[in-house]
């Protein structure tokens, strides 16, 4: 199975990639104590379940001020 590297990159973007290699994508999210609206979430772990199938975790990053 060939599964394009996507960490670290946003979530819609990392969904996109792994889509257009024919895999179906599952996204789990992370939040920080206390998230504000500047966040973005990025992928920080990828799994490979099943032969078509990658789980992906995404971490909110705060923007710092």
């Amino acid at each position: 199975m060939n599964i394009p590297d996507v960490l670290g990159m946003s979530v819609d973007a990392a969904v996109e990639s792994i889509r257009s290699h024919g895999l179906l994508v599952h996204v789990q999210y992370t939040r920080p104590p206390f998230p504000t609206s500047t966040e973005v979430a990025r992928i920080v772990r990828m799994d490979a379940v099943k032969i078509d199938t990658v789980f992906l975790t995404a971490a909110y990053q705060v923007a710092i001020k």
